[in-house]
């Protein structure tokens, strides 16, 4: 599977045009292969109906898809610039983001495509999760306060200070160090400590499934986002509620996800799916966790089917 965004018949003529214009305003600039994997990447999981999060059919916690879009806009070139590190290409994405739309749309994001993105640039499609790991432990302690200036640049909500690698003060480690110190707390960290086990392991596993299934590229991003809600309390929720509110939304994350691996289909299970979304929303959780790891997924999928 390719994704394409141009292939997507969308019935709101107002969003289509909308995400034409953005592609059209993205391919003007001539981007890179690898940019416009990422770019892809941000489009099809905004195309999917992600319950409690921002996408093609409702906005939400103050945030519209236009916002994600330009975000993925202004952060294409900088996340993708072989010439810029892996902390220097984190900062960048986020200066660049807070220029373009002035919230924290995209640090999850960012913190996760940045090393694939090198990775990328590094590796072929058997050694791509090997590059990753190589990429994260070879980072110093320089690249890892440029990491932290954009962690406090973008200043996520519920971030808090830490008794060890606290974000509000100067690096004392490398990267690797101070995620593996955090991972079993944050999604992302985690990530960065398992050379992103869980985006191989169980992202790219629902990918391969829903492909086997001819699912098209919304229903497929619908089940990676599940995929990750139902296995795992959102590290964003968690931060802003707690663990036992994370630990509910899973569970009802997993129902849903039963039923899409049941019927195949979002368009069967839509009014469903937006029932969730507007209770979710009311009660302003936002699994915004799995909706980055979505992103990253995607984006893995298609540069490992690039560098083989």
């Amino acid at each position: 599977m390719v994704f394409d965004i141009q292939l997507f018949m969308l019935t709101d003529s107002f969003q289509k045009s909308k995400f034409d214009d953005w592609n059209d305003r993205f391919f003007q600039a001539d981007p890179s292969p690898l940019a416009t994997h990422y770019w892809n990447a941000c489009q099809v999981e905004l195309l999917a109906l992600k319950p409690g999060n921002v996408h093609l059919y409702a906005d939400g916690h103050g945030m519209t898809v236009d916002h994600f879009l330009a975000s993925a806009y202004a952060t294409a070139p900088k996340l993708t610039d072989p010439m810029l590190s892996l902390g220097e290409r984190v900062l960048q994405s986020v200066i660049a983001t807070r220029d373009a739309v002035s919230l924290n749309t995209n640090l999850g994001v960012i913190l996760l495509c940045a090393p694939l993105a090198i990775a990328a640039e590094k590796a072929s499609g058997a050694t791509l999760r090997q590059t990753i790991d190589d990429v994260i432990r070879e980072t110093n302690v320089q690249e890892a306060e440029l990491i932290f200036q954009a962690i406090r640049m973008a200043a996520p909500s519920g971030l808090s200070t830490a008794k060890v690698n606290d974000v509000w003060e100067h690096a004392q480690q490398g990267i690797y160090a101070i995620m593996k110190s955090a991972e079993s707390k944050d999604m992302i960290a985690r990530q960065y400590a398992t050379g992103f086990a869980d985006v191989f392991e169980v992202g790219l596993n629902e990918v391969d499934e829903g492909v086997a299934l001819n699912l098209n590229q919304r229903d497929l991003a619908v089940r990676i986002y599940l995929g990750f809600l139902s296995r795992f309390p959102d590290t964003h929720i968690t931060r802003q509620f707690g663990r036992a509110v994370a630990e509910d939304i899973r569970s009802e994350a997993k129902s849903l996800y039963a039923e899409l691996c049941k019927l195949n289909s979002t368009q069967l299970m839509c009014d469903r799916l937006m029932d969730y979304d507007e209770n979710w929303k009311s009660r302003e959780v936002n699994p915004g966790t799995s909706a980055d790891l979505t992103v990253a997924t995607l984006f893995t999928y298609q540069i490992k089917n690039a560098v083989n």
